[in-house]
């Protein structure tokens, strides 16, 4: 068992090297922003002054803020993590960090926040950019403890799902067939377009079976609290249902994480 201060050692190196890989984030900060955002500008400007021609809801551009926002943090923790599993392939140089005065666990859960961290710190500026296009959205039903909440939880879900997958994965080329197959598979299904009310109405089995799905509280949490609750999953269970898929996905983390590095 670790001692006192060994611990505080441990964990002190820890942020020291979470510091150290958010901070790189900056050399390169504004073409970062460029991508991180242009993508949702575009769709949420499709959203609110092309679709309403072809019958889509006025408010749907609103709606496809929320939805924008999700599906980048989604990508963006991905895209991350996809240089794990090139670096395993390669020389490794996780084993530096290992090699520190602090424990594989550590590493691990230090490697999903970066992901995290690195997501929430770009794709908030989704927001002000969606507000700015959205002249009609409904500022007294937002709720920033709200937005907060889900937006850091969400961010964390994805960053430690990606992990998974990373150390899951042999390859960069099974990386990217998860993703094709099933990542994305499980986000439009989520809730990309619709939410999970409209997906029970239609299918209400299929809908049933899709509250196993993840996605679908980060979508509906968001909504919730970027567009009031009703219409959508009450947030509380929103929250709920993320920490509980956070807690599996970090411990599946730390087990792959150890079985793929050989800690002892």
């Amino acid at each position: 068992m670790m001692s006192s201060v060994s611990f505080f050692t441990a964990l002190k190196v820890m942020m020291w090297l979470i510091w150290r890989d958010v901070r790189s984030l900056f050399a390169h900060f504004w073409n970062n922003l460029i991508d991180a955002t242009i993508l949702p500008f575009g769709i949420i400007f499709v959203s609110e002054y092309v679709m309403p021609f072809v019958g889509v809801p006025g408010s749907f551009g609103s709606f496809v803020l929320a939805s924008s926002a999700i599906g980048m943090c989604f990508n963006c923790t991905g895209t991350d993590a996809g240089d794990l599993v090139t670096d395993l392939e390669s020389n490794k140089s996780i084993c530096y960090e290992l090699s520190l005065p602090t424990t594989y666990q550590l590493v691990c859960i230090k490697t999903g926040l970066v992901y995290a961290i690195k997501s929430i710190i770009l794709n908030l500026f989704i927001f002000p950019i969606g507000f700015m296009l959205l002249p009609s959205f409904k500022y007294e039903q937002f709720s920033l403890l709200k937005f907060l909440a889900v937006y850091i939880s969400a961010n964390i879900l994805f960053g430690f799902l990606a992990l998974c997958v990373a150390l899951y994965v042999k390859d960069s080329l099974g990386y990217g067939r998860f993703w094709i197959r099933w990542g994305w598979l499980l986000f439009f299904i989520g809730g990309y377009q619709f939410s999970w009310i409209i997906m029970y109405q239609a299918m209400p089995k299929i809908a049933v079976l899709n509250l196993l799905n993840p996605l679908v509280y980060a979508f509906e949490g968001m909504r919730a609290a970027t567009l009031g609750q009703p219409g959508f999953i009450h947030f509380g269970i929103c929250m709920g249902a993320l920490w509980i898929s956070i807690t599996l996905f970090v411990l599946g983390a730390l087990y792959l994480f150890k079985k793929r590095l050989d800690c002892v």
